[in-house]
């Protein structure tokens, strides 16, 4: 892996909010090999959604940038390992790892200072804590030299915190502030079916989520298709579509429970059996009731 390369991961994820690329490195001497090997492993792990162990290799290849006193390595993995726990949905953890990256920073690569903002400003809105991402995403708005589609990410930030506290006409407003290229971008998809639901077209709000999962999906984004299923599911409930429903939420109740996730699992699967009971349909009782009992089987201790 290139020294240019070494932050794929967070170009991965940024993608997901829009930037054109995560923070990057100068060119420079070749790095270190086991800081190099370790990352490699991290990133297949990455790829293949085991993101706990993906973060345990970030976390060797950091230990080695302390020990050898490379601070810009330091912060390479330490991001790294911030995008992981956003992917795992530790948000808490998340926003602690952004923080230390940022003091490692210390303001030397402002681009690699905005980065981080704009990661943390997405574990804040998964977070539910939308008055702290809409100022940080203010903030950044005050910048002179954002690219069009760093101020679509940011503004799609604060149409999103909007949406989500029901304020329509601002979500509307920021959207349409956003530059027209991020278009086919999840984040802006996820917000226009969030104000659709506003102004109560749960129809086409589904079948923007619907969108959002499809993006997610292509772009290997596991958790985010997951709760895009689910919100599709919502929708299609409130359109009075209990088949279309039942079939979203339990679809995204079988990647969560394949992602670990099965407390959420389970509520998925128990909001698509009240679905499943209003339409007389064998073929999703079946599937219901066979990922109920492998539900119960992850969640059953070994040796039972």
């Amino acid at each position: 892996m290139s020294r240019r390369c070494a932050f794929v991961l967070g170009a991965i994820a940024l993608a997901q909010l829009g930037a054109c690329s995560g923070p990057q490195r100068d060119e420079g001497p070749a790095r270190d090999r086991q800081i190099t090997t370790a990352e490699n492993a991290a990133f297949a792990a990455f790829q293949d959604g085991f993101y706990p162990a993906a973060e345990t290799l970030f976390g060797r290849a950091q230990q080695r940038a302390q020990l050898i006193d490379d601070r810009e390595e330091v912060v390479m993995s330490t991001y790294h390992i911030a995008v992981c726990r956003l992917r795992a949905r530790r948000l808490d953890a998340a926003v602690t790892a952004v923080e230390q990256a940022r003091a490692e920073n210390s303001g030397r690569n402002p681009a690699v200072d905005d980065d981080l903002s704009l990661l943390e400003a997405r574990c804040l809105v998964l977070a539910g804590r939308h008055a702290e991402a809409d100022s940080a995403a203010q903030r950044a708005l005050t910048g002179t030299s954002l690219s069009a589609e760093r101020r679509a990410s940011w503004l799609l930030v604060r149409a999103e915190c909007a949406a989500a506290n029901k304020d329509l006409a601002s979500a509307r407003r920021l959207l349409n502030e956003a530059p027209r290229q991020s278009d086919s971008r999840p984040d802006r998809v996820r917000v226009e079916a969030m104000a659709l639901l506003l102004e109560g077209n749960a129809a086409a709000a589904a079948a923007r989520f619907d969108d959002e999962a499809r993006l997610q999906q292509q772009a290997s984004d596991h958790p985010s298709m997951a709760e895009s299923l689910l919100r599709a599911g919502g929708a299609y409930e409130g359109a009075g579509d209990k088949r279309l429903a039942c079939d979203r939420l339990l679809r995204g109740a079988l990647s969560l429970q394949g992602q670990g996730r099965h407390r959420e699992a389970g509520e998925a699967l128990a909001r698509a059996a009240a679905s499943a009971s209003a339409v007389n349909d064998s073929a999703l009782a079946i599937r219901i009731e066979t990922a109920r009992a492998a539900l119960e089987s992850a969640q059953t201790p070994a040796g039972r």
